[in-house]
């Protein structure tokens, strides 16, 4: 599977992080069928982001999004995704975590 991540802030930090967490693990789970797969992250501001620390989640067979109010709820929805999918994170370390 060929995935592709798209930040809308790939300057910020934080979003640049998700984005490496989401593409390091996903390889480790999803199959090699040759298939393109396409994430977008993006962090909402100003008057109509949601509550603080919000995040929303919309996957498809075919890619889909991760936003958030932050940066920081982007990230939190990537590792929210990632434990949908079956991944645990046990403590902090790659021996604590199961992919």
């Amino acid at each position: 599977m060929r995935i592709h991540i798209t930040c809308t802030a790939p300057e910020n930090e934080v979003l640049a992080f998700a984005a490496g967490e989401l593409a390091a693990y996903l390889p480790r789970m999803l199959p090699d069928d040759g298939d393109d797969w396409t994430a977008v992250l993006s962090a909402e501001t100003g008057d109509n982001a949601p509550a603080p620390e919000s995040f929303a989640v919309a996957i498809t067979e075919n890619g889909g999004s991760i936003t958030g109010s932050c940066p920081r709820a982007v990230l939190l929805g990537v590792y929210d995704y990632l434990r949908r999918l079956g991944c645990r994170f046990l403590g902090p370390g790659r021996q604590c975590e199961i992919v």
